[in-house]
């Protein structure tokens, strides 16, 4: 296996009305397209440094920038804040060493993002902070994978409902999503420095990362307040921004501008409309029933208010996430939504019970018999911010991967709306953010 993981081969493509920043990291390649007026610095590989660090720390191997380019000196000196907070969280993500070329990062423009999806966070986060946001950065290939069509429906139902409020949406598309998938690594790990990288990129002054929690449930998470502002540079600060506000609170705000409420895109499926069956769909009316705006955004199907009983409680956070809503259901004494989050909520807790058990008892018999029956390859379980049973097993699968000599393409369905390609039709759509 390489001793080292490198970056090289940094180029810079005018493809239609874009560029294409592309580069060789580490056993994969790696690119990200933007608009033609925002052109790339093509000796600059601070953008994918800040993409192959988890992955690179994950396998402990040292990233090596070829002599050619430079990295952000700023960033390089704050490289060992970051990854002590990513090793306390998960100690399976090792220190490592990064040996490039350092320089100040050059000045771009005056602008100030915010990125965007259409969802409950990132339309809040707009809206409180219209007067100082330029560009709503919208990204194909970070969260999602759509083809030519569902990306083109996207873009067109986005930019409308922002140049109502006079702002620009600005089009990214990346084959990240599978680049950081390919290392095993799930996709919440990585995002905020998927954030940052595109934000290098484009050389705003000022970002806003729209949170999705709040400060009384801050967990791990890839997009955090601890970390976000370490990927400022002298010219360039990332701001962590929504804390003070759940879900609720966040959709009371939204019916002060009830355009912006109503043009909530939530879905999992369609960006045309809110297909009203997805759970996005259900989680949001459930939150918009509690704050009696139901009516405020249309859905595609009536919605049974009994499909709540059929989400998954994932995580902790999850648990937060749902339990805000029960006790926002027993203020305004909404007894059937309450006596179904009483259900999923204590289904959580005995699981935790149940596994917690296993482990610290039974030394985790009946986890050693699931794996043994269904395969780690089977179960399909990602490295994440906490330490999982399956990191061991994930990081020798992925390193005996990495020990491909040959670069190889990251195979991934991103649509463009800067020039078309006739293989991304039909299309896909993978997970939405919230």
């Amino acid at each position: 296996m390489p001793s080292l993981l490198k970056i090289s081969n940094i180029s810079v493509t005018s493809i239609g009305k874009c560029y294409q920043i592309s580069a060789d990291v580490g056993f994969q390649k790696l690119w990200f397209r933007v608009p033609v007026q925002f052109k790339p610095d093509n000796l600059d590989a601070t953008p994918f440094l800040v993409s192959l660090l988890l992955p690179a720390m994950l396998l402990g191997k040292d990233i090596e920038v070829s002599k050619n380019y430079f990295i952000s000196e700023e960033i390089y000196h704050q490289l060992d804040h970051i990854q002590s907070i990513y090793h306390d969280w998960n100690p399976c993500f090792k220190k490592i060493n990064v040996y490039s070329n350092l320089a100040p990062i050059s000045q771009g423009q005056d602008r100030t993002g915010s990125f965007f999806s259409g969802g409950v966070d990132g339309t809040y986060t707009m809206m409180k902070h219209l007067e100082d946001i330029d560009y709503l950065i919208l990204i194909n290939g970070f969260d999602f994978g759509m083809g030519n069509i569902t990306w083109s429906n996207m873009v067109a139902r986005n930019s409308h409902f922002v140049e109502h409020f006079d702002k620009q949406l600005l089009a990214v598309e990346t084959n990240f999503k599978t680049f950081i998938l390919n290392y095993g690594i799930a996709r919440v790990v990585n995002f905020g420095a998927c954030l940052a990288a595109i934000g290098l990129i484009l050389k705003f002054k000022k970002y806003y990362l729209s949170s999705a929690t709040t400060y009384s449930h801050i967990k791990p998470d890839g997009s955090h307040p601890l970390l976000d502002h370490f990927w400022n540079t002298q010219h360039t600060s990332f701001i962590h921004t929504g804390l003070e506000a759940d879900r609720s609170k966040k959709i009371t705000f939204l019916k002060k501008t009830p355009y912006a409420l109503s043009h909530l895109w939530v879905c999992w499926k369609d960006p045309k409309h809110n297909c009203g069956q997805c759970s996005k769909c259900i989680r949001t009316y459930v939150a918009l029933l509690l704050n009696n705006a139901e009516h405020e955004i249309s859905f595609r199907n009536e919605i049974d208010i009994n499909g709540l009983a059929k989400q998954t409680i994932l995580d902790d956070s999850d648990f937060d996430y749902f339990n805000t809503f029960r006790e926002l259901a027993i203020k305004k004494d909404f007894q059937q939504i309450k006596l179904i989050l009483d259900k999923m909520l204590f289904k959580y807790k005995l699981k935790s019970f149940l596994r917690d058990f296993d482990k610290y008892l039974l030394n985790n018999f009946f986890l050693k018999r699931r794996r043994k029956s269904a395969g780690l390859d089977d179960m399909n379980v990602k490295v994440a911010l906490t330490s999982r049973y399956s990191d061991e097993y994930n990081i020798n699968k992925v390193s005996q991967y990495v020990s491909m000599s040959e670069i190889t393409e990251n195979n991934c369905i991103v649509g463009s709306i800067y020039f078309y390609e006739p293989s991304l039709d039909p299309d896909t759509l993978g997970e939405v953010p919230s």
